[in-house]
């Protein structure tokens, strides 16, 4: 009997307390269960994740319709209305459509600009010509929804340029552009 008392209550060769069969097969059935649930979680983050989270850089940018329907309480007519994509990508320079035009500068002022937009790849131009719209400095005027490129422009000519929405009535020689830029005198 002295033999069992040193085998269950005694030291097993440094190793500390051995676990009964039972339990350590238990154990390793409880880990295994842990690392499938981990493994899961992340396939169903990477599945369910819209990658709307995280640093900007990373993120991607979705065009999307939205459909809006409204029902009148008293008629039994629908209203379905669609609307174009939220924001349509950055046009490049090469793509935006525009013009540069004297307007109050000393001649040849609207072809030097040119030439320098041409140089940033502002290739999409028209003949800088002149207008009888007058400005003072440089102006940049866009269509509406081209924000984003009008302050590409404006950045890329000067911070001090001044900007506004391309409306009628329109610059002299404008017309057809996305985009024109004055330049005007001082």
């Amino acid at each position: 009997m002295a033999d069992r008392g040193t085998r269950s209550g005694g030291s097993s060769g440094g190793r500390g307390p051995s676990l009964p069969a039972g339990l350590q097969s238990q154990t390793v059935k409880g880990a295994a269960l842990v690392a499938i649930a981990v493994i899961v979680g992340i396939v169903l983050l990477q599945i369910v994740d819209p990658g709307k989270s995280g640093p900007a850089g990373a993120r991607t940018t979705n065009t999307t319709r939205e459909t809006t329907t409204t029902t009148h309480p008293k008629s039994t007519a629908k209203t379905t209305t669609t609307t174009a994509a939220r924001r349509a990508p950055q046009k490049t320079p090469a793509q935006l459509h525009l013009i540069v035009l004297n307007a109050g500068a000393p001649t040849g002022s609207a072809g030097h600009v040119s030439q320098n937009l041409k140089n940033k790849g502002y290739s999409n131009q028209g003949t800088a010509t002149d207008t009888t719209t007058k400005v003072s400095g440089i102006k940049v005027e866009c269509q509406a929804g081209l924000a984003r490129e009008q302050t590409a422009l404006v950045t890329l000519l000067n911070p001090g340029v001044t900007q506004a929405t391309l409306a009628a009535p329109l610059p002299t020689n404008a017309a057809g552009y996305e985009c024109v830029v004055l330049v005007g005198s001082g």
